[in-house]
């Protein structure tokens, strides 16, 4: 059995898809099918702290304080440099 669904995506998204399956000669409904399997079966596999948002809002505050961080450049810890020069 199986069931329809609908959803919203872009048409950078729907030519991309769509030259895909012309080109692999694939069915559309299980190349989305595949990806979707794929990508829940991925995020169930990996721990939730390391799950990165596709998207962050940030304010415009919060988003001169990560540009301020960003322009910073800390100095290396001593166990960094150890790590880095290590040999073994």
């Amino acid at each position: 059995m199986s069931t329809q669904i609908s959803a919203e995506i872009s048409e950078t998204t729907k030519e991309l898809l769509e030259s895909f399956v012309k080109n692999s000669g694939l069915k559309k409904g299980f190349v989305i099918e595949q990806a979707v399997l794929s990508y829940i079966r991925a995020l169930n596999q990996l721990p939730a702290d390391v799950l990165v948002p596709a998207k962050i809002v940030l304010s415009h505050k919060s988003a001169g304080q990560v540009v301020r961080h960003l322009r910073r450049s800390p100095r290396p810890t001593p166990k960094l440099r150890q790590l880095m020069t290590d040999e073994d």
